[in-house]
């Protein structure tokens, strides 16, 4: 069985997951990459063949992985977490996030440290 999945980032932590992806095509398959900086998207295209977006929202027009995995910095990962869940996706959070408060407001949730969310949650 083939895990489809996204990233958010352009960092070594993305390049990471194209790089573990490549060497397991029969397990793992990026669908795409979000980033806001369009030299690294143009870079990571021609490096892994990957197609990049500007938002969450284009790459889930384009295609709807399995999961989303969020791998920026430590302050950006709060609003990465939130994009992604704000779409209904589940998301993982590849760096620990400050306290963020309520994320899942509507569910009366808070999210702290790593996390591993499905979406949407039948106790919700």
């Amino acid at each position: 069985m083939t895990t489809t999945f996204a990233t958010i980032g352009s960092g070594r932590r993305t390049r990471f997951f194209l790089r573990l992806a490549r060497a397991m095509p029969e397990r793992l398959r990026v669908s795409g990459v979000v980033t806001r900086d369009p030299g690294r998207a143009d870079a990571l295209t021609t490096d892994s063949g990957v197609p990049a977006f500007g938002t969450v929202g284009d790459l889930l027009r384009y295609e709807r992985p399995y999961y989303i995995a969020a791998a920026v910095p430590w302050a950006a990962m709060p609003d990465a977490i939130r994009e992604v869940v704000g779409h209904r996706m589940p998301v993982l959070a590849e760096t620990p996030p400050p306290q963020i408060g309520p994320v899942f407001g509507h569910c009366g949730r808070t999210l702290a440290g790593p996390a591993w969310s499905r979406w949407p949650s039948s106790t919700c």
